[in-house]
């Protein structure tokens, strides 16, 4: 059972949402075209991860393509600052979507997950530490990353919960309860290394 929690519940497809909110401009005047763009990003990135992957979950369908976008993305570019800012955008999607997004959606069924949310933060500090301080180097605010993509964090979170409780034939509920009894099991495998490798390579080389 915990090893099938620890496939089932891995939803990473935040990060590319991250990238593509930074990257269209978050200045208060751009703000509505830039929420507009992600919104049609998640929704292309759903589509095509759905076309090629007809066979699992959703949300793993959309880990998958998510994942491919990122490596592919990271990997072509050759300007060392902005592949640290890449990586370090594709690192708060992924980092906001499980410590922010998921435990509020747990609350609100009624489910304390912080075995989950600590744990997760605990295993990511130096990943933190050196995404702030790229985010530093260029004046970007983390928290405005957060607020400008929430509603796709929500959407993504609310797809990944119900996988979770499909998959294992449970209520979103009971599955909300899985995540926290399986915290430590989850958190080997949910690693930004494990789940990301060229974006983890990307932030731990940035300078």
């Amino acid at each position: 059972m915990k090893n099938g929690i620890a496939k089932k519940a891995m939803s990473v497809a935040a990060f590319i949402v991250a990238f593509v909110a930074v990257k269209y401009g978050m200045e208060a005047y751009r703000e509505h075209e830039a929420i507009a763009k992600v919104e049609k990003s998640l929704d292309q990135l759903k589509a095509d991860a759905t076309q090629k992957h007809p066979d699992v979950p959703i949300s793993i369908a959309m880990q998958q393509e998510a994942t491919e976008k990122a490596t592919k993305t990271i990997t072509s570019e050759t300007d060392e600052l902005r592949r640290a800012n890449t990586a370090a955008d594709m690192f708060w999607g992924f980092y906001f979507v499980n410590v922010r997004e998921r435990p509020e959606f747990c609350r609100e069924q009624g489910v304390d997950i912080q075995p989950f949310v600590k744990a997760f933060e605990r295993v990511h500090v130096n990943e933190v530490a050196k995404a702030r301080s790229i985010y530093a180097g260029v004046s970007a605010d983390e928290n405005k990353t957060y607020m400008l993509i929430k509603p796709q964090l929500r959407k993504l979170i609310v797809q990944d919960m119900n996988d979770i409780a499909t998959s294992n034939k449970i209520s979103v509920k009971e599955g909300c309860q899985l995540i926290s009894e399986n915290a430590d099991t989850l958190i080997k495998e949910m690693h930004l290394s494990k789940m990301q490798p060229a974006v983890f390579q990307a932030l731990s080389s940035a300078k």
